[in-house]
């Protein structure tokens, strides 16, 4: 798939502040944000550059939330929807997370697991398998949500 590199700013997540409310992969309008379940092997075999944390609710895995830095449009939506308000996301220059690409990559190769989460909450839906992908934004994609 194409990977465009359009934004010129891009979410970079601090494990710290996260609450991994999953939140932000649900607002992404190009799903370049996704949260990943880990195991031991799995963290082990990792990329140096991907970060994790103990997943909460799930003890037996590790939590990371992947970003494509080549597939965000910078919409800015995933930090306005973060309840840890600017600890857990930050925009940063594109040009820096370049260097994610292969921990995106990584994540999205991970084995299947069974989702330990309801998948009729916010969190449990983004760890379910994803029927569509659009890498290439849509007409008035990337715009901000309307709010009542």
């Amino acid at each position: 798939m194409e990977k465009r590199g359009i934004a010129l700013e891009v979410p970079v997540w601090d494990p710290d502040g996260c609450t991994q409310c999953n939140q932000c992969a649900f607002i992404c309008p190009h799903a370049a944000i996704r949260p990943a379940l880990l195991s031991g092997d799995e963290l082990d075999a990792a990329p140096a550059a991907l970060l994790s944390k103990p997943a909460q609710g799930a003890k037996e895995y590790g939590y990371h939330l992947a970003i494509s830095p080549l597939d965000c449009s910078g919409c800015g939506n995933c930090v306005d929807t973060c309840p840890s308000r600017g600890k857990a996301l930050k925009m940063q220059p594109l040009d820096s997370q370049r260097r994610m690409a292969p921990v995106w990559d990584y994540a999205l190769a991970l084995a299947p697991k069974s989702n330990p989460f309801r998948k009729t909450t916010v969190k449990g839906s983004q760890f379910e398998s994803r029927c569509w992908s659009f890498p290439a934004p849509a007409p008035a994609a990337g715009r901000r949500p309307m709010r009542a």
